[in-house]
């Protein structure tokens, strides 16, 4: 039977602490499941700006998805804790994949059909022009996402470091069943606040959907412009090739900002590492961070 993953209560991490940060934005690694089409599955870190969970429908800072055999899928199961020196694990289960549905029946053949809707609109910008007519489209044709828990494919430790307005990542990843698939690192905010964007030192408009990021120095900003994020310093290991992508989505059930990394193992491979920075923080006077 096709169930939709339910929001899990509140994980107790017990003898950890569970902020860290500066005065003004502070990180912290409670069980949030979200909202919107992405509610019930596992979170990374979560970005508050003082009582406000800057995190929304995004996957927060250090998840992950896998896309393998035409179906994508998340983490609805992750465990947590206090490794050294103020540093927290994550371990992170990919066991839930995304199927969809129309008049709440699962159809394998829509399923197909939208995961190859969804590569055409990752690989050809000018079709993300077309966002808008996703809400009223789904509506009209009864069609939506459905999380379904399955044994898991890959599992993936993560590691954050804090300092003043970053978060360290590093990351292992270790395929479940066969060759490592297609991997996303997932870094990921709410649309609705990081609504701007500042690139080559001008405030510009946000990213569209899915983008290459290719100027490390373009940040993602608040409405008022008073927090940025970027991406910086990314390693990947297993002589794996890899893309940056950063991007917004604002529909009634998508409302994500951020950055990714897409990472495509060589084969044969089971398992593959990587580490990077995410700098968070208030604007400076020229707005980088």
């Amino acid at each position: 039977m096709n169930t939709r993953i339910k929001v899990k209560e509140k994980e107790k991490n017990e003898g950890i602490p569970s902020t860290k940060g500066t005065d003004h934005v502070r990180f912290t690694w409670e069980d949030y499941r979200g909202e919107g089409d992405s509610e019930g599955l596992s979170r990374g870190i979560l970005v508050f700006s003082d009582e406000m969970n800057m995190t929304g429908e995004g996957m927060g800072i250090g998840s992950i998805a896998v896309k393998k055999k035409g179906h994508t899928y998340f983490s609805a199961r992750n465990a947590t804790r206090e490794v050294e020196n103020g540093i927290i694990e994550k371990t992170f289960y990919l066991d839930t994949w995304r199927a969809w549905a129309q008049n709440g029946r699962t159809s394998p053949c829509l399923t197909r059909f939208m995961e190859y809707a969804a590569n055409l609109y990752m690989a050809i910008p000018s079709l993300q022009s077309l966002l808008f007519l996703r809400s009223p489209l789904y509506g009209t044709l009864s069609i939506h996402p459905v999380l379904e828990q399955i044994p898991p494919v890959a599992r993936a430790r993560f590691r954050y470091g804090f300092t003043h307005g970053r978060i360290d990542v590093s990351c292992t990843i270790q395929s479940c069943d066969g060759d490592l698939p297609r991997v996303f690192l997932l870094n990921e905010l709410g649309g609705d606040i990081f609504c701007r964007s500042v690139r080559n030192g001008s405030p510009a408009p946000p990213p569209s959907g899915w983008r290459a990021y290719t100027d490390h120095s373009s940040v993602l900003c608040s409405q008022h412009r008073d927090i940025c994020f970027r991406l910086s310093d990314v390693v990947v290991g297993c002589n794996a090739s890899f893309r940056l992508f950063w991007g917004r989505e604002r529909t009634d059930s998508l409302r994500w900002a951020g950055f990714e990394i897409m990472i495509d193992p060589c084969n044969g491979t089971k398992e593959v590492s990587c580490s990077y920075v995410v700098h968070i923080g208030q604007c400076m006077d020229g707005d980088g961070i």
